[in-house]
C-alpha cells in the first residue's frame, strides 16, 4: 500500500472528495478506484440496442465524474447515495 493509499484509506468519501475538489489528483483517483467495481456492476445491468457493454460503462465513469464533481457535504445524503443516482440517471 502506497503512502497515499494509507492516507485516503484513513478519511471518509465525503472527505477524499472534498480533496478531490479542491484539485487533489491522488484523491481523484482513489475515489474513482474505489467505485470503479461499483460502476462496472452497476452497468452490467443496462443494455442499449446498437451499443455496447462499453459505451454503457463509459456513461457510468461520466455519472462518477459528474457526483465527484458536483457533490456537496450540505446534503442530506452520502457521496456513496449521490454517486449512485448520477451514475443511474447518466446510464439511463
Amino acid at each position: 500500500m502506497t503512502k497515499e493509499e494509507r492516507k485516503y484509506s484513513a478519511l471518509t468519501d465525503e472527505e477524499i472528495v472534498c480533496l478531490a475538489q479542491d484539485g487533489d489528483k491522488y484523491a481523484s483517483e482513489f475515489i474513482t478506484a474505489k467505485y470503479l467495481p461499483y460502476v462496472r456492476n452497476k452497468s452490467r445491468a443496462y443494455f442499449i440496442v446498437g451499443g455496447e457493454g462499453e459505451d454503457i460503462m463509459q456513461e457510468g465513469l461520466i455519472g462518477l465524474y459528474e457526483a465527484i464533481k458536483d457533490y456537496s457535504g450540505d446534503r442530506q445524503a452520502s457521496f456513496k447515495t449521490f454517486m449512485d443516482i448520477c451514475v443511474t440517471r447518466q446510464i439511463m
